[in-house]
């Protein structure tokens, strides 16, 4: 793959990214909010915080100086998520109730991420770009959020565990955390490349 056509393909996956996590953000955040769900409110967070990294990713892809920034920029949105998740979770006083809508958007995710995830490292690979790949690492951990999710809720509708929500969204906040660090770091290298 050149690098024009890399670049070309690495901006229409951050669109396609851009999109997507728009409208997940915007379920997410809606069916938490109806159904008192802090996991489900954190993944609508996270899906904001996918597009800020996706907005980072098509400035680096436009001029590749701002290699450093964009990890930082990836960085910091995760751990304050991962911070402002586990406060909700340990402060909530209420139990969430089930979420149709929210089960839905985690099966889609679990479907769509993986692919978006594949794509993205050929991009950051073809163009040895230390933040690519971390901004891919992220699409990732959206993938594991997802499974959590998704768990969490199956396990409140099949076994009616009504305090599973705190305890998912808990599980969230130390992945959010180690990828926070590693994008700092400049270590989240998944396709191989050399981290700047």
């Amino acid at each position: 793959m050149t690098r024009a056509i890399a670049v070309s393909r690495g901006k229409q996956l951050q669109y396609v990214t851009l999109t997507y996590n728009m409208i997940e953000a915007g379920i997410a955040i809606w069916a938490g909010a109806l159904a008192s769900s802090v996991s489900l409110i954190g993944f609508g967070l996270d899906s904001l915080i996918e597009v800020t990294a996706s907005m980072a990713a098509l400035w680096l892809l436009s001029d590749s100086s701002k290699e450093r920034m964009v990890q930082r920029v990836v960085s910091c949105s995760l751990a304050l998520l991962a911070v402002g998740t586990a406060y909700q979770a340990l402060t909530r006083s209420n139990e969430a109730e089930r979420s149709l809508p929210g089960l839905l958007l985690a099966v889609v995710s679990i479907l769509v991420m993986p692919w978006l995830s594949r794509e993205k490292k050929k991009v950051a690979g073809a163009l040895g770009s230390s933040a690519l790949a971390s901004e891919a690492k992220q699409t990732d951990f959206c993938f594991y959020l997802s499974v959590i999710l998704l768990s969490g809720m199956l396990a409140q509708w099949v076994f009616g565990f009504v305090w599973i929500d705190s305890v998912a969204a808990l599980a969230m906040t130390p992945l959010m955390l180690v990828e926070a660090r590693r994008a700092w770091q400049g270590r989240s290298c998944a396709t191989g490349c050399d981290c700047h």
